[in-house]
């Protein structure tokens, strides 16, 4: 099961920027790709188990992020 992530916002300059985030499928990896996405940076996500990419997937494609998996 998936938690909320809190709707915090932080700004490094990464808008339109590219990030590979591993373990991307759930926890902290999870966590960091839908807060870069949400500052509109370009998620790959790197998971082993394809139903928890498909999870952060999920959660990626509602916000419309820009977003690729392998």
């Amino acid at each position: 099961m998936t938690q909320a992530i809190p709707e915090q916002s932080f700004e490094l300059g990464l808008a339109g920027k590219a990030a590979v985030v591993t373990g991307a499928g759930a926890g902290i990896g999870q966590a960091i790709a839908v807060a870069l996405a949400r500052v509109g940076v370009s998620v790959g996500l790197v998971e082993i188990d394809p139903e928890r990419a498909a999870s952060t997937l999920e959660i990626l494609e509602r916000r419309a992020a820009r977003r690729w998996c392998w």
